[in-house]
């Protein structure tokens, strides 16, 4: 038989879940790191998680005290500071990416200006010359 969850793993365990449910991720998928922190198979907690939220959904409460539930939320409230400060910093290296990709196509734009800016002066230029010398009719169509 397998070795038996302690407390504040089942304390995990139900935050992991919990919060896998609440952003509709799989809990599967979300167990995942956690079996490998408690060098579990990810269907041994998957099959604790079941256990515990019937346990307390039956009432029976006497899993978790109130300091665990405490715990539990602190733990929860932990990781989701870790997520939103990953986010931040993905969030973060696209606003770089974004910033440097308009600072390329505004030197792009600069220069498509000034390539337009010398080519109606090249062209002003020369009909200018044309009509000083008295050369044909320029036909613009």
């Amino acid at each position: 038989m397998g070795k038996s969850f302690t407390k504040e793993q089942d304390v995990i365990i139900l935050s992991v879940g919990k919060e896998a449910q609440e952003e509709g991720t799989s809990l599967h998928i979300a167990f995942i790191k956690i079996a490998d922190e408690l060098d579990r198979k990810v269907s041994s907690v998957y099959g604790r998680y079941k256990r515990l939220t019937t346990s307390l959904k039956n009432g029976n409460t006497s899993a978790l005290t109130d300091s665990e539930k405490v715990v539990l939320k602190l733990k929860a409230l932990s990781r989701e500071k870790e997520r939103n400060a990953e986010k931040f910093d993905l969030y973060k290296e696209k606003f770089e990416a974004l910033q440097k990709e308009h600072d390329i196509l505004k030197r792009k734009h600069r220069k498509l200006q000034l390539e337009h800016q010398t080519l109606i002066d090249t062209v002003n230029k020369a009909i200018g010359e044309e009509v000083i010398l008295g050369g044909t009719n320029i036909e613009v169509g």
